[in-house]
């Protein structure tokens, strides 16, 4: 087996910066695992290797990652820094005194947040580049604050009535799509802009009306206004929409849904992926007509058991929240083809996923599963099963009759030792793909209980000599990685 890459000589000083950073913010213990390296934490950028800047952190990008509190005065320690990017969070407070001290500091960017107080004149003087300093859509005070949520001009009044006659449902949908527009009129007042008499609003980007000849004519059937800096709760307004098929608000945060959601009943498409969601209102469980289902990047701790009335599903995404369980009712999803479930914190799933006979792919990786359920063989369509970066010991042989597996990925188990024999041998036959930290063993042969060693022969047995063969045997045999012969 090769050597591991030798980790960047990271300085001890900035390794215990970051790890105070991770201690202190929630969502940042999501992003950087615990037990992952420094130098595989998502938004960090190392200087390269030889250059002055080896191994010292250069680059900090953490935009869109739902960020809370205030902004550490320990980003100060970290004096090579070049760039600092957390824009499109929910950052309170000033800009620290200390960010002033990072001579190599060129860009800062803090755009869209909730941030008080005055920018310090060190940062003003230094970052004078285009786009070098970007700190507007805040609280802030001063000429750096231009496009500041402070002393927000009043809404419009709603727009006026069209000059022909709509149906009685078309009018409400104008009505409905007025009041939306007012709630959120300093996000949307540049898309959404005054049209005069105009019959509908069809220059308002992000939104759709129902063609003619259809049966939702002039009405509203798609609205789409992704990564628009909404905030704040969503209007009950949005239940009169209810020709609407296509709603997708991701990436505004933070949203909350109001019951009226489950009005809409004709919704097959709601993409809700990183609106800081923390709960959801069980009125969803009404959207009978919902096929695609995507809730990734948010708070959530639980999977809802009212999930049972979504039976038109096809996908569902839960990727990149905070579960620690998942309801038996998702086996009901008989139509489910697609479910994501990573990044997460489950440390097991219930048997009654084995009952989703239509399932095609199932994500659970970097979750802190420690083994997976028999009934797992109950998914006769499954094509791709990923449970990379758990905590697995063993794997259930059962998995071996998933006979349209095609891909099964393993790696990131340090725990794994075997893996069961049916499945080596449909990989040696080139049906399945199976990824292994280790390779697998050319040798067949099943142990008692099934399986076969997962560490790999392929290579040259290392001289040092196994300590367990001197203490009278070892339980990997020709599979050991150390000499079972005395070198002189």
């Amino acid at each position: 087996i090769p050597p591991p890459d030798p980790p960047l000589p990271l300085i001890k000083a900035e390794c215990d910066v970051l790890q105070r950073l991770r201690n202190q913010c929630p969502e940042l213990q999501r992003l950087w695992k615990k037990h992952a390296p420094v130098t595989k934490w998502r938004g960090l950028t190392f200087g390269k290797a030889g250059g002055p800047t080896d191994g010292r952190v250069v680059g900090i990008r953490l935009n869109n990652k739902d960020l809370t509190g205030e902004i550490p005065a320990s980003f100060g320690e970290l004096t090579a820094l070049i760039v600092l990017n957390l824009e499109w969070n929910q950052l309170t407070g000033p800009v620290p005194a200390s960010l002033g001290g990072l001579t190599s500091l060129s860009e800062l960017w803090l755009y869209n947040n909730q941030l008080t107080g005055k920018v310090p004149q060190s940062l003003k003087k230094r970052l004078t580049a285009p786009s070098a300093l970007r700190v507007s859509n805040n609280h802030l005070s001063g000429e750096m604050n231009q496009k500041s949520k402070l002393d927000r001009p009043d809404p419009p009044p709603p727009p006026p009535p069209v000059p022909y006659p709509l149906s009685l449902a078309a009018k409400s949908d104008l009505r409905a799509l007025g009041k939306f527009r007012n709630n959120f009129f300093h996000a949307l007042k540049g898309d959404w802009k005054d049209q005069g008499r105009s019959s509908l609003p069809t220059g308002w980007k992000g939104i759709k009306f129902g063609e003619t000849g259809g049966d939702a004519v002039d009405r509203v059937v798609e609205i789409r206004l992704t990564k628009k800096g909404l905030s704040g709760e969503l209007p009950e307004c949005i239940g009169e929409l209810t020709a609407l098929v296509h709603l997708s608000l991701a990436l505004n945060s933070p949203l909350s849904l109001p019951a009226e959601i489950g009005n809409l009943k004709s919704l097959k498409f709601l993409s809700l992926k990183r609106t800081g969601l923390m709960s959801l209102p069980a009125t969803l469980g009404k959207l009978t007509s919902l096929t695609y289902l995507n809730l990734g990047g948010n708070k959530l701790t639980s999977a809802p058991e009212w999930l049972r009335g979504l039976s038109s599903l096809i996908e569902l995404d839960f990727c990149d929240n905070y579960l620690t369980s998942v309801p038996n009712e998702l086996g009901r999803l008989a139509k489910l083809t697609l479910l994501h479930l990573y990044g997460n914190q489950l440390t097991s799933i219930p048997a009654a996923l084995g009952d989703l006979a239509a399932l095609k792919m199932l994500s659970l990786d970097g979750n802190e599963l420690t083994s997976l359920p028999a009934e797992l063989e109950g998914l006769s369509s499954l094509k791709t099963l990923d449970v990379c970066r758990n905590q697995l010991t063993s794997v259930p042989k059962e998995l071996g009759r998933l006979k349209s597996l095609k891909k099964l990925d393993l790696r990131k188990n340090p725990q794994l030792r075997y893996v069961p024999v049916q499945l080596l041998k449909r990989y040696q036959e080139k049906i399945l793909k199976l990824y292994l930290d280790d390779g697998v063993s050319t040798n067949t042969t099943a142990r008692t209980d099934g399986t076969v060693n997962a560490r790999s022969n392929a290579g040259a047995r290392s001289n040092v000599i196994c300590r367990n063969i001197r203490s009278g045997s070892c339980r990997f045999g020709d599979n050991c990685r150390f000499s079972h012969t005395d070198v002189v």
